[in-house]
């Protein structure tokens, strides 16, 4: 791949899944386009729209690649070694039909093994890849099929059999939404998991009636420097391995002058074996959202990026819904709960890449360049997001200009209600604790203490 653009050129299908993101060429004449300072600031678009490519046609050409190069302005050598970077991505020719089985440590102990030898065997139109952990460990053995068109379909499954993989190599598509019920579901001592399997999840008026964005009215009643001086005083630290202060992150990203600023929620677990992210947001995405919106209020942020595992297809329909749900009832976008505040929600998918849950690498893996991490100093709470102030707490929380919030509701600290406030006593499994806020935090369902 050279730094000049090839002659390849792309078919139909490709220059229409990359013109729905990008828009059409303005063009000023029959031969040139557009482009200068307004295509480069489109870079962040970089990976979607490969992402789009390959969902339409089931790979990425030279030729789409090349036209994608042109159309942001992006040197090829650049733009392939991002295409190359992540697993989901194939630069060479393949079915439109995939299917990934996971051979990981769960599903390995679940015969994925015996499974994989025998579907690579069988004669097939679908592609089957080996694939490392799905997060579905719970249902292993595991695995993601894929269709590429115009319509893609994107289906996780578990409990995997060789007769039931054997019907969906034959052009069956299987159930994507069925998971295992909580076992503790509805029990009264459940904190960060409560509303699981209790709460319809595309449901906004079931999640507040079992006191969603309680959290955030009070956060506004009381104001952005009284709900981190709470957070602080709860003693919320972040899971990443450095325990820092959740209260320290977000004061110092509040009182950074440069605008604007971002929150990103990191959800692309990957760890062999975790799945808890995954859980929250196919089981109470509403809760994410409310999170978010807590810490971008207390934080100062005009915009959120939740970057989601790229195999991860329920969550992300799920967390699609409530994004659009919350912003339709007035809970995001501006003048929030009738407020001079401001947020809204963008989903990021990742494309199969490990390294992309630490802070610094999803933030280049946002901005359309390979997901590695960056040199420290300067650090994310200076130089962040597309160069803004940023701050990252574990799995959910990454502000570019803001602040970190605790990520996702899981069952770490950081991770509660991703950008939730969570207590000291629940984040460490004392169900006996009371928490400490003044807000009835995420992962309390008794009131706050006095």
């Amino acid at each position: 791949m050279d730094l000049h653009l090839s002659k390849a050129e792309p078919t139909p299908e490709e220059r229409e899944a990359i013109e729905a993101l990008v828009g059409a060429p303005q063009s000023r004449d029959t031969h040139t386009a557009a482009g200068g300072r307004a295509a480069r600031a489109q870079r962040h678009l970089l990976l979607p729209a490969l992402q789009a490519v390959q969902s339409r046609v089931g790979w990425i050409s030279e030729g789409a690649l090349t036209y994608l190069c042109a159309r942001l302005t992006v040197p090829p050598a650049e733009a392939y070694g991002v295409v190359t970077f992540y697993a989901l991505l194939s630069t060479t020719p393949r079915p439109k039909r995939v299917l990934h089985v996971c051979d990981d440590i769960a599903c390995r102990c679940k015969g994925a093994e015996a499974l994989c030898t025998e579907l690579e065997r069988t004669k097939s139109d679908t592609l089957v890849l080996r694939s490392p952990c799905l997060g579905l460990c719970d249902q292993a053995p595991a695995a993601l099929l894929t269709v590429a068109g115009a319509e893609p379909v994107e289906r996780l499954f578990g409990d995997v059999t060789v007769a039931r993989a054997k019907q969906v190599l034959k052009g069956e598509v299987p159930d994507g939404a069925t998971r295992l019920p909580l076992p503790q579901a509805g029990d009264a001592s459940l904190r960060l998991l409560r509303r699981v399997g209790v709460a319809d999840p595309a449901s906004l008026d079931d999640y507040r009636a079992r006191d969603g964005y309680v959290a955030l009215r009070r956060a506004i009643e009381i104001g952005p420097a009284d709900v981190i001086r709470e957070v602080t005083d709860a003693k919320l630290m972040g899971r990443g391995g450095a325990a820092f202060p959740t209260g320290r992150k977000w004061d110092a990203v509040a009182k950074q002058t440069v605008r604007p600023h971002y929150l990103v929620c990191n959800a692309d677990e990957s760890e062999p074996g975790t799945f808890k992210d995954r859980v929250l947001m196919e089981q109470d995405p509403f809760s994410v959202v409310e999170a978010m919106t807590v810490a971008a209020y207390a934080t100062g942020c005009e915009r959120g990026f939740i970057y989601l595992r790229g195999e991860y297809p329920l969550a992300n329909e799920r967390m699609l819904h409530a994004i659009r749900a919350a912003r339709a009832r007035g809970l995001l976008g501006q003048n929030i709960m009738g407020r001079p505040f401001g947020f809204d929600i963008e989903i990021r998918r990742g494309g199969g890449a490990y390294i992309c849950g630490e802070e610094t690498a999803v933030f280049n893996s946002i901005e359309g360049y390979r997901g590695e991490p960056r040199n420290k100093p300067p650090f994310p709470v200076e130089v962040g997001l597309f160069g803004k102030t940023s701050r990252h707490s574990s799995t959910c929380s990454r502000f570019s200009g803001s602040v970190a919030l605790p990520t996702l509701p899981s069952a770490r600290p950081a991770r509660a209600a991703r950008g939730s406030f969570v207590c000291r006593g629940a984040s460490r499994g004392r169900a006996s604790t009371r928490c400490r806020s003044a807000l009835r935090c995420a992962s309390c369902s008794t009131s706050p203490a006095e």
